[in-house]
């Protein structure tokens, strides 16, 4: 399943620039770049959709839908113009907001790919990827021989 969702998110990364590019008419400066980036952000949140709802199933997707929803203002805004609560208190735990602020600063302050929006990106898909195999292989699924 690993190998068929980074697969995936391969192929989202480099699809959806391309239609960026085809249909938006935006010229990415690093096409390559952007599209490595959007990959590994794709499979991290793959991959912790995944480890969460293996772990605590369906009620998973709830905490989901909420994460969505107060990620919303971080598509239309700026941070900064956000109100001070939500800065505090909602920012801080969105993971969404890696894929926001990694892009921002590829785009616009000419970062690496290897930034620290990356990393924390990566650090994501291995909780999620933790999470997964440790439920997959826990005692739950193990099958007992009498």
């Amino acid at each position: 399943m690993v190998g068929i969702v980074a697969l995936l998110s391969l192929i989202v990364g480099f699809v959806t620039t391309f239609y960026v590019r085809q249909f938006l008419g935006y010229h990415f400066p690093d096409s390559p770049l952007i599209s490595l980036f959007l990959a590994i952000a794709t499979f991290a949140f793959i991959m912790l959709f995944s480890g969460v709802i293996a772990w605590i199933g369906i009620p998973g997707v709830v905490i989901f839908a909420l994460l969505m929803f107060f990620s919303l203002p971080l598509m239309v805004m700026a941070p900064q113009m956000l109100p001070q609560a939500y800065q505090d208190y909602f920012l801080p735990w969105l993971p969404m907001r890696f894929l926001y602020e990694g892009i921002r600063e590829i785009l616009y302050f000419k970062a690496g790919f290897l930034n620290q929006n990356t990393w924390s990106l990566i650090i994501v898909a291995g909780i999620g990827l933790l999470m997964f195999f440790l439920e997959t292989f826990g005692k739950r699924h193990q099958k007992t021989f009498i």
